[in-house]
C-alpha cells in the first residue's frame, strides 16, 4: 500500500499544476462543485498544517485566502485525498462530474494530463533511489543540482528535451516534489520487503 502521506504530497503538486496548466478543467469542475466551505481545517492540515489556520478559529485568511485554498477541491480525487488524510468535506460533485487528471493517466472525460511524461520521470527516479535505499537528502541534492544545471543545459541544446521549454521555479519545485514523492513511495516498498 502506497504510504497516504506520499499520496497527498502528489496532490498539492497536482492541484497547483491543474491550476497552472488545466485552468478549463479546473473552471468547468468548479462549475460542477456543490456545497460550501465549513472551515473544518481537513484540508488545511494534509501533509503539514497551514501557517494561516487556527484550530478555533479555522483559516485566519478564509476572505483573502489564496487561489489553491479556493478551489479546494477541484475534483474527486481531491475529496479522495480528503478521506485519506482520515476527514471529510462538506463539498460534493453533481452526478456525473467524474472528468480527472491523475498520477496514472486520464480518464477519458479530460483529454490530456497535467503531468507529463517528463514529468513521471521525477517520480519514477524518485522511486528508483527509495526501493534501493538511497538516502532522501542524497535525493534532495541531486534534485537540486539537477534543477540549477538543467536550465542551462536546456538553452544550448533545447533538442535533447522532451520539453524545451526552461522551467519556471514552480515547475522546478514541483519536479522536486514528485521526486521525493516518488522516494517515500519506493522507501516504504523498500521496508515492507
Amino acid at each position: 500500500m502506497v504510504d497516504e502521506s506520499g499520496r497527498l504530497l502528489v496532490g498539492k503538486i497536482r492541484r497547483q499544476r491543474l491550476l497552472e496548466r488545466e485552468p478549463e478543467y479546473v473552471a468547468r469542475m468548479l462549475s460542477l462543485r456543490m456545497g460550501e466551505c465549513t472551515r473544518c481545517g481537513v484540508c488545511c492540515s494534509m501533509v503539514f498544517t497551514c501557517s494561516h489556520y487556527v484550530d478555533v478559529l479555522g483559516c485566519s485568511i478564509h476572505a483573502d485566502r489564496p487561489e489553491v485554498c479556493r478551489a479546494f477541491p477541484i475534483d474527486q480525487d481531491d475529496l479522495d485525498d480528503v478521506r485519506a488524510a482520515g476527514g471529510s468535506c462538506s463539498y460534493w460533485f453533481q452526478p456525473g462530474a467524474t472528468a480527472s487528471v491523475g498520477l496514472g493517466g486520464v480518464r477519458p472525460q479530460v483529454g490530456h494530463a497535467a503531468f507529463t511524461p517528463g514529468m513521471l520521470s521525477y517520480a519514477a527516479a524518485g522511486l528508483l533511489a527509495g526501493v534501493t535505499g538511497v538516502p532522501w537528502p542524497v535525493v534532495l541534492c541531486g534534485g537540486l543540482w539537477w534543477e540549477i544545471v538543467e536550465q542551462p543545459i536546456k538553452q544550448a541544446c533545447p533538442g535533447c528535451f522532451m520539453s524545451p521549454v526552461l522551467d519556471s521555479p514552480f515547475n522546478s519545485m514541483s519536479e522536486i516534489g514528485l521526486t521525493l514523492a516518488g522516494w517515500m513511495i519506493g522507501d516504504k516498498f523498500r521496508r515492507m520487503r
